[in-house]
């Protein structure tokens, strides 16, 4: 048995289960190194992950850190205990995703000078992007104080990970930073048998009486679900039955009431369905069918250079995605991919008339469902795997993976 290496996965903005995290990294480095996975408790506590892991009959340390204090202190209480457990397991490689103060972790654990630290950026860095639209409204010694924070911090990290490349022209632009790869944002593995039998499922379904549109993710403000439930009244009203199916919970207790007395005001409930929280392993069953997967996010500089999970997942079915027009990644990627139709949310009736016409072209919307599945196939997790363990091979050494 040669040398192991561990790896220690942090992630401290999402839950456990998060496909970018853990079916994007804690697995496929799980098959090769020893992984330890450390993850706000806040979220959940881990059991989702059970079933994966004893499917592939895998072993992952797994680390749920707890927080006592609330706030910003018990942000660093978890900040603290994170490096204290990088103490404890003593791993060659910190593998660190992307969330506020993550950078700031690079530094603590780089106290140990053979440590590999990796910053995935995912779709964009909420520490940097996110100030962009505020630095016109900082004093020049805020700006100045905010990028040198960045800097500093920054040149503790041997390597990026982004999915676009936006995002690594951002970092090489504005940082001295260490080398940025890209590995484009990806599914699991999908076979041809299966890609064929959706489009020829799907192809049955072309005749169905009432049409359907989907979400999936958190049901949160800036999601513009309100818009949505008015593109699908239009629709219906223009003589297409539709409804609009939610997969996912309402975090904001405030808004979910908010939201149902929006569509009890307007009498449209009766064309909305809400699935609740689906399981990550249910969801292509969920959503199968459906003519289009919605992305309407807010206008805002993060979401624009954003490339969201939910385009593969929808892709992953068989289902173009219905796009806001001004989410310019998104937009560039599924032009490119003919996986997508693009509309301004807040013009209802003229985004009612582009789902529409793609209803009425049928040969158009079959093209692009059979354009969905091929993207799916494209960008699957075995490439994805390859890439990542290319870029660990590249940081440690061909000696340093695990022996079988």
């Amino acid at each position: 048995m040669g040398k192991k290496t561990h790896v220690l996965v942090v992630s401290t903005d999402h839950p456990s289960s998060d496909a970018r995290v853990f079916f994007k990294c804690v697995l496929p480095l799980a098959r090769n190194y020893v992984v330890h996975y450390a993850w706000d408790e806040r979220f959940d506590n881990g059991d989702s992950l059970k079933p994966f892991l004893q499917e592939e009959g895998l072993d992952v340390f797994l680390y749920p850190i707890k927080r006592s204090l609330p706030g910003w202190r018990g942000r660093l209480e978890m900040l603290n205990e994170i490096v204290a457990l990088s103490e404890r397991v003593s791993p060659q490689v910190a593998h660190l995703h992307c969330g506020p103060l993550t950078l700031w972790l690079a530094k603590k654990m780089k106290k140990k000078s053979d440590l590999c630290v990796i910053y995935d950026a995912h779709e964009w860095d909420p520490e940097s992007f996110s100030r962009i639209e505020k630095l016109k409204r900082l004093s020049v010694l805020m700006r100045f104080l905010t990028v040198l924070f960045e800097k500093l911090y920054v040149s503790h990290v041997d390597l990026i990970i982004t999915v676009t490349w936006g995002i690594r022209r951002y970092w090489r632009n504005m940082h001295n930073a260490p080398p940025v790869i890209v590995i484009p944002n990806v599914l699991k593995n999908f076979s041809c048998k299966k890609m064929t039998s959706n489009v020829f499922r799907m192809q049955k379904n072309e005749f169905q009486k009432t049409r359907k549109l989907v979400f999936i993710g958190y049901l949160i403000r800036n999601r513009f679900l309100e818009e949505c439930v008015r593109i699908v009244a239009r629709i219906n009203e223009k003589g297409f039955p539709c409804q609009l199916e939610l997969c996912g919970n309402f975090p904001d207790p405030e808004y979910e009431k908010e939201f149902h007395s929006f569509l009890l005001k307007k009498s449209w409930g009766g064309f909305v369905v809400f699935k609740g929280f689906v399981p990550l392993q249910k969801i292509e069953e969920t959503i199968q069918g459906a003519d289009f997967g919605l992305n309407l996010l807010k206008d805002s500089s993060e979401c624009k250079i954003s490339l969201p999970n939910k385009i593969f997942t929808y892709a992953q079915a068989g289902i173009p995605t219905l796009c806001a027009d001004y989410l310019e990644e998104a937009r560039l990627f599924l032009t490119r991919e003919g996986a997508g139709v693009f509309v301004n949310p807040f013009d209802v009736e003229k985004a009612a008339d582009t789902v529409v016409e793609v209803f009425k072209d049928g040969c158009r919307h079959e093209k692009l469902k059979q354009n969905a599945s091929l993207l799916a196939q494209k960008y699957s997790w075995i490439n994805y795997e390859k890439a990542l363990l290319a870029s660990y091979s590249h940081l440690l050494g061909p000696e340093e993976k695990t022996a079988e």
